[in-house]
This record gives structure tokens, sequence and C-alpha cells, in this order.
């Protein structure tokens, strides 16, 4: 199989491939679950990636597929499937309980979580594929793809210590404040009053 044969047609019947099995993961499976990736079950996982990544870019030249990721053709689509679905997340009152079904709780939506890791790869991969032939030239394009590499995976993978609470303020509904240990919540503020004009004059 030619590499050429791989364009930016097959990068969008991938996305929509991703988003047909993620609408089927969301009925079959249910909502993603956050606290299934908190420590140290995240470290493991990214690992896990990393070392796939590195499988995947020692066998670009095998497997043309591999080396198609690396390039326009698949991450123009990407970027549009994952910017389409943050524009409508952006878009929609995101809630815990009502709203829209799926789309109102965007981040547990499964083809939301697989369009975003579609892209962290493609970004991974082809940051690793500028680095090792690297050029001041390609500072640019490389710190560009590393930043998309590095806040998806921060996100994904810090997630699931956020999802157990942390150390943070964590929500504030149905008239239940949660707090955990370490928050400060600022429940009052007013402004100074101004002094009086009988003591203005003392």
């Amino acid at each position: 199989m030619n590499t050429k044969q791989w364009k930016m047609r097959e990068g969008f019947l991938l996305g929509a491939g991703l988003i047909a099995v993620g609408v089927l993961l969301q009925i079959v499976v249910g909502p993603i679950v956050w606290s299934a990736l908190a420590w140290p079950v995240n470290i493991i996982v990214l690992a896990v990636l990393l070392a796939a990544m590195g499988v995947m870019f020692a066998l670009r030249r095998r497997v043309p597929f591999f080396e198609w990721m690396m390039h326009n053709g698949a991450a123009v689509p990407a970027m549009v499937y994952a910017l389409g679905l943050t524009i409508i997340m952006g878009l929609t009152m995101q809630t815990p309980m009502g709203g829209l079904p799926w789309i109102s709780r965007m981040v547990r939506f499964w083809p939301f979580t697989l369009a975003w890791g579609w892209v962290m790869l493609i970004s991974g991969l082809a940051t690793l594929n500028h680095l090792l032939r690297f050029k001041l030239r390609e500072i640019p394009f490389v710190l560009n793809h590393l930043g998309v590499f590095v806040a998806v995976v921060a996100a994904t993978f810090g997630s699931g210590d956020g999802a157990l609470g942390g150390l943070w303020l964590k929500a504030v509904y149905a008239g239940i404040l949660m707090m955990m240990a370490g928050a400060i919540c600022l429940m009052l503020f007013m402004a100074p009053k101004p002094p009086k004009e009988e003591e203005e004059g003392r």
C-alpha cells in the first residue's frame, strides 16, 4: 500500500468512524468515568501510549498508515472534528444533570474524547518526527505540535485525580457546597463603607 493513497478524504472518513464508535460506546458502555484514570493508572496508561507511539514511529517506513498520520491528510480532518465538537461544547450549557443528552456533558462524551485523543496521537507523532530531523526553522512547528500534545495529555491523564476531588473546590450543585481540604471559598465580599461626614471633619 502506497502512502499517497492515504489523503485528506480518508482522514475525514476515519474521523467519522471514530465519532460513530464513540456514539456506540456512549450507548453501550455509558459516559466516560474519569476517576478510572486516577493515580497510578494514568501514569501506566501514559507510559503505554508513549511506548506505542515509539513503535508506530519506528514502523512508519513499513506501515504507510503510520507515516500518513504525521501529515496534513490526517491532521487537518482530526482538528476539524475536535474543534467542531469543542465549539458545540462552548455553545451549549454544560451541566451535571438536565440539558441536552450527551452534548451537555461533553467532557464525558466518548466522541469528544476520541476526537481529541486522535489529535493528541497525531500531534505527538508529528512532534517526534520533526524533532529527530530538527532544524532551526522547525522550531515553530515543533513547539506548536508539542504544545497541543502536552495540553491534551495533561487534560486527559490529569483529570482522574481531579474527578476524585484533589485539594480544590469541586462544585456548587443543588445548594450543597462540596469542598476538599485546602480549598478556600470567599463567601461574602463587601466594599468598605465610605466615612461619614462627621467622621471626616474630625
